[in-house]
């Protein structure tokens, strides 16, 4: 995301001042001008392959001033990281180029006199490394003259250029003020959001207005920058910057704040390598029964994102915020801006619909890093909230089906189900699976779906002890247990309450799942000779935050099938078949 807004005029006289050449003055002439020192600042950012994606590595970055003239270039590091350490101060134009990958550019990053510009750019690996790597041309109408200014709402048009050489069809484009446009996981809250345009080359005369300018602009008008970002099908991107100005005439600005409260950070880790441009569901109907999926290889470097969430109980009307500015920091005490949401106010925390939310998918997010958020409430004052959250991403989880292997024969009517459990091994505190059993013959439901709720959830929460630190069970000790929290493994935690139904192997780190231990099997018994399928539906690790009541703090999500619980879905990853032999007597 770029933090430094646009100044397009001052940054040309800049650069042309900076050029300027002189002669030796002469008695009784004009002085000729004199040159101006150089003048130069920064740029360095990450280079990852999606929003809150793993780094690119070995990527070469083109850096090119205003006049189309490279001036310096520099690869990305094994942490996608890159830095122009010294650059003339003005506008360029970044293009990025790597062997597999998309091409990836960005246009209008102004450098700063002795300031650092931070910038974060997404490459994509290319859908067809063979096709062109040559990101589509936008032209951009955006109101008159260099610096436009707007009164709040914008209104723009977004093209492909007249004879663009790109790989056609154009997959999306994405528009928005003050923060770079894309993905909706992202970019849409209750009081933020962006301009999206699937599918074609021409958004049209469009405007932004409401949600998608809120907490942007002020009274007098502040420069901002106009971002809009284009994918073609072979995922070349472009990335163009445009300088504005805003005017924002809310009531709101003029108001005295309270501080947030209740703010918390939540880390989530996404296993798979998948696009985040794309929801993916998993179709559980006869047509996908049997389907063997291939499960990708772990990645080095996840995708990860954190969701910050926080209430505002100023609900009257001269205590509604004009904006919140969210703040991180790694040491707890010295934070820095990463995003902005527009003002709004609830009566209550305890609806978790009325949480207010901002995503930050900076992709220098990594597991094992603590971070620390609070959130500022802006008026005509500011307010820090009244706490503070910090959260850890987690590693990469990987569970996976055991046993009955895949395509094992005369398996047992009444097989043992054996998932392999990693918590311990990624710091977690314990995870929830959903595992299903589907009959390949009559591909009409579940043989067998354990621990069905009133809400249809079928969650199997297992937590190998962490300790008072951790998950408040005794290491070596094991707790399963289920949505409505009834016990089926208890390993002398809790007497009396179906003390081992389930069990746990330590050593293995393996769950032992009887089947139909509940009792909601369609029957007592599998079909001999009949080929069933079992896989994970859902398979999410968990860490609870000792130091805040004991909430979750961070998720690592290996398969989920649905958006609702992340905003994404995973595909289940493998599923394993079986046959069952004969009768047992």
């Amino acid at each position: 995301m770029l933090f430094r807004t646009l100044a397009l005029s001052v940054a040309l006289s800049m650069l042309m001042a900076a050029c300027g050449g002189s002669s030796p003055s002469k008695p009784g002439d004009d002085p000729d001008p004199q040159p101006q020192p150089n003048r130069y600042g920064a740029l360095s950012g990450t280079v990852a392959d999606t929003a809150a994606g793993r780094p690119v590595e070995g990527t070469t970055i083109h850096a090119y001033n205003d006049q189309g003239r490279q001036v310096a270039q520099v690869n990305s590091d094994a942490e996608g990281r890159y830095t122009f350490a010294e650059l003339p101060t003005g506008l360029y134009r970044l293009s990025l180029e790597k062997s597999g990958f998309a091409g990836s550019e960005v246009i209008g990053v102004n450098v700063y006199e002795n300031q650092t510009t931070s910038l974060d750019i997404i490459q994509k690996t290319a859908f067809d490394p063979g096709a062109t790597t040559t990101p589509p041309r936008l032209e951009v109408t955006l109101g008159e003259g260099e610096l436009p200014s707007f009164t709040n709402s914008v209104t723009f048009r977004v093209r492909v250029a007249d004879g663009a050489e790109y790989a056609r069809p154009l997959r999306a484009i994405y528009a928005g003020v003050g923060r770079t446009p894309g993905d909706r996981l992202f970019a849409e809250t209750r009081t933020s959001g962006n301009y999206v345009l699937q599918g074609g080359d021409d958004t049209g005369v469009q405007e932004l207005s409401g949600a998608q300018l809120l907490g942007f602009g002020s009274a007098a008008g502040e420069q901002l920058s106009f971002e809009t970002v284009a994918y073609d099908f072979n995922n070349n991107r472009v990335h163009l910057l445009r300088p504005m100005i805003l005017k924002n005439t809310a009531s709101s600005q003029q108001n005295n704040v309270i501080a947030p409260v209740d703010v918390k950070a939540t880390a989530i880790t996404l296993s798979q390598g998948r696009s985040l441009d794309a929801v993916q569901t998993l179709g559980l109907g006869g047509r996908e029964l049997g389907r063997s999926l291939n499960r990708p290889a772990p990645l080095d470097a996840p995708h990860v994102y954190i969701q910050v969430s926080w209430c505002y109980l100023g609900t009257k009307a001269n205590q509604l915020p004009f904006a919140f500015d969210v703040e991180r920091s790694l040491d707890g005490q010295s934070y820095q801006k990463v995003g902005s949401v527009g003002g709004a106010a609830s009566s209550s925390c305890a609806n978790s619909d009325q949480r207010l939310t901002y995503v930050d998918n900076a992709a220098s997010l990594r597991p094992g890093q603590r971070y620390h958020y609070r959130v500022i409430a802006r008026g005509a004052n500011r307010q820090t909230s009244t706490n503070s959250s910090t959260t850890m991403p987690l590693p990469v989880f990987n569970a996976s089906p055991v046993s009955p292997a895949d395509e094992s024969m005369n398996v047992s009517p009444t097989p043992d189900f054996v998932v392999h459990h990693p918590q311990r091994a990624i710091g977690a505190d314990g995870a929830f699976y959903v595992f299903s059993v589907l009959d390949n013959v009559t591909a009409a439901s579940y043989a067998w779906r354990p621990l069905p709720d009133i809400f249809d959830q079928h969650w199997l929460y297992v937590e190998e002890g962490t300790g008072n630190s951790g998950n408040r069970v005794p290491e070596g000790k094991t707790w399963i247990y289920d949505s409505a929290r009834r016990t089926y493994l208890d390993d002398g935690l809790v007497t009396g309450r179906n003390p081992a139904v389930l069990g746990y192997d330590v050593d293995r780190s393996e769950v032992r799942i009887p089947y139909n231990f509940d009792g909601s099997a369609t029957l007592a018994e599998l079909q001999s000779y009949r080929t069933y399928t079992w896989q994970l539906d859902y398979s999410v690790a968990y860490k609870y935050n000792a130091a805040e009541g004991y909430r979750i703090e961070a998720y690592s999500v290996d398969t989920v099938p649905v958006r609702d619980l992340f905003g994404k879905s995973q595909l289940a990853t493998e599923n394993f078949d079986f046959t069952v032999g004969a009768p047992e007597n």
